[in-house]
């Protein structure tokens, strides 16, 4: 044959996923977090948020968390609100 038929490409373009927008595309321009998270600034006020805090790995990284664990994102939520709210 000569491939998927038109109505084949058009499925799966449309379940083909999106590129992520960068954070600051994603929030509106007064957010205060629209330059990224201060991880290392919530982890200082908020204990529990240390346990998942990967360190910045360079001179111009930031220390993150890995945002596909649960508890991860759930601390860091949990510090926001609590630090920032």
């Amino acid at each position: 044959g000569r491939g998927p038929s038109a109505t084949i490409r058009v499925i799966l373009l449309l379940l083909s996923p999106l590129p992520a927008a960068p954070l600051a595309g994603r929030l509106h321009a007064r957010n205060r977090h629209v330059a990224g998270y201060d991880i290392e600034r919530l982890a200082r006020s908020f204990p529990s948020l240390r346990e998942h805090v990967i360190p910045a790995s360079g001179p111009r990284a930031r220390a993150t968390i890995d945002f596909s664990r649960p508890g991860a994102v759930g601390a860091l939520n949990a510090a926001l609100i609590a630090v920032d709210y």
